[in-house]
């Protein structure tokens, strides 16, 4: 049985007064990964950070994506982006002033991810980050849309864990090279790039 928990939650910041539309839904057979839809149109976020490695795709309206990693970045965020957070990111985003802004957020488990990463290269992967925090190809949106909708629906454990495999694989190509960048040994760029390859070719595992 999936849990699924709607409700409107108020998280006022100085000077508004905004209700938000929070949703939530984990699948207790997949305790690793936790996807959240949330629907609002005033600021209801200070800086903040997660745990998790966060895969975010904007369903509705725009924002200006703040993000924390050496310096702070200002990226502009609108429909059908993905953005990528690695765990601890401190990051902040709000809806443009007089629009609505709605997301999918699905947070996956640092050991999970790692783990996946390192069984599907044949060698153990420590630490991975996201090299790039925001993707604007409509073929990893769509692949993110229908991974959230098959939770949100909830469809079966192994419909759900196939098109993550799947959806994954997708990211971790468009982010290789910048990957092969950010790391001039080679060492986690050809693990994670070896885990892509395997997830290609069997996306059922």
């Amino acid at each position: 049985m999936i849990l699924l928990s709607s409700f409107f939650l108020n998280i006022p910041m100085p000077g508004t007064n905004t209700e938000t539309i929070v949703q939530f839904i984990r699948d207790p057979e997949l305790r690793h990964i936790e996807l959240r839809y949330s629907e609002y149109t005033e600021p209801v976020f200070h800086r903040h950070n997660h745990d998790a490695f966060s895969i975010g795709l904007v369903k509705k309206g725009q924002t200006r994506f703040h993000l924390v990693q050496k310096e702070e970045m200002v990226l502009p965020v609108t429909t059908g982006n993905v953005v990528l957070i690695n765990p601890g990111e401190v990051h902040a985003c709000n809806p443009e002033t007089g629009t609505v802004f709605a997301y999918y957020m699905l947070y996956i488990e640092p050991d999970f991810f790692l783990q996946l990463l390192s069984d599907y290269s044949g060698n153990p992967i420590t630490g991975y980050r996201f090299p790039v925090s925001l993707l604007k190809k409509h073929e990893i949106s769509r692949e993110v849309n229908a991974l959230c909708h098959a939770i949100q629906s909830r469809q079966a454990g192994l419909e759900i864990e196939t098109r993550l495999l799947e959806t994954l694989a997708d990211i971790l190509e468009a982010c290789s090279s910048y990957s092969i960048s950010n790391h001039p040994d080679g060492e986690i760029s050809s693990s994670v790039a070896a885990a892509y390859d395997h997830l290609r070719e069997h996306p059922e595992k």
